[in-house]
């Protein structure tokens, strides 16, 4: 086993044995740290109640963050989860209470349970593609988060991962029925108040794309995102059929795409036609 300690430039020490970081200790005076190039694994409680810690580079080699790694980073503000980090261990961010933005890049496979558990000024949070499951109680308490899109690839999110939240638009995977729900949300659908759009399968959208002189209106529909929608209106389930109000396409392509519908097209399956927002 090869042990080091490494200081950087600002005078932050990371204590790193067989790459993986076990513990670090902020310099006098400093706020911001920058993970060294050797490391693949951040481990459990590494930066643990580092409350001076206001934001932190995670560089493109580390593959995994241990259990409660920046647990009770009280003044840590930003995050991005960069690409080949596969799993987000539990608790890894719990109570990081101005925690405003979190950006996970395409990679991560696993959220882990209570991950973002209490960061009460979390207002951003982006989930990619890719991520397959979402442990209990991962986005508990996150009172200022509003808006979430969870893609169609995550196969598993635990007991109320989004229990006491503020969520007012949500965007869910087409698998997720009313029990689930309330199992996510703890609460059931007609008490939350919350726009739900499920999505379906890319191949069920049939839609025209229209031209306006010469402006076209041209879409790349990534996975995941919004194909045939099942979604809840008049809080009532759709479960099959593609017939929707106009207001409700508005929404749905508006929250994506800031592209909406005009007031006298009908949006009904194949019938459904995009136009220019003027």
């Amino acid at each position: 086993m090869v042990e080091k300690v490494i200081t950087d430039r600002m005078g932050n020490k990371y204590k790193v044995k067989d790459n993986t970081l076990e513990e670090f200790k902020l310099a006098e005076g400093q706020t911001h740290a920058v993970i060294p190039h050797s490391v693949d694994t951040i481990g459990g409680r590494a930066f643990s109640s580092c409350r001076g810690l206001t934001t932190i580079k995670i560089p493109e080699g580390v593959e995994n963050i241990g259990e409660r790694a920046f647990y009770h980073c009280k003044a840590l503000t930003t995050v991005v989860i960069p690409k080949g980090v596969t799993c987000i261990g539990d608790y890894a961010f719990f109570s990081c209470t101005n925690l405003t933005s979190v950006v996970i890049i395409e990679g991560v496979e696993t959220i882990g349970e209570g991950v973002f558990n209490n960061c009460t000024a979390l207002t951003t949070l982006v989930i990619p593609d890719g991520v397959r499951s979402i442990g209990k109680y991962a986005f508990l308490n996150c009172t200022a988060l509003t808006t979430v899109m969870i893609p169609d690839s995550v196969r598993s999110i635990g007991k109320d991962s989004f229990w006491l939240c503020s969520i007012k638009k949500v965007i869910l995977p087409a698998h997720i029925n009313e029990k689930q729900f309330h199992d996510i949300f703890g609460r059931e659908i007609t008490e939350t108040g919350m726009t739900v759009i499920k999505q379906a399968l890319v191949a069920q959208i049939p839609m025209n794309l229209l031209s306006s002189g010469k402006r076209y209106l041209k879409y790349r529909w990534q996975r995941s995102f919004i194909a045939a929608v099942l979604c809840i209106h008049e809080r009532t389930w759709h479960k099959e059929g593609l017939k929707l109000p106009v207001e409700l396409w508005g929404i749905i392509l508006g929250f994506v795409y800031n592209q909406y519908l005009s007031e006298k097209q009908v949006a009904s399956g194949a019938d459904a036609e995009l136009l220019p927002t003027k």
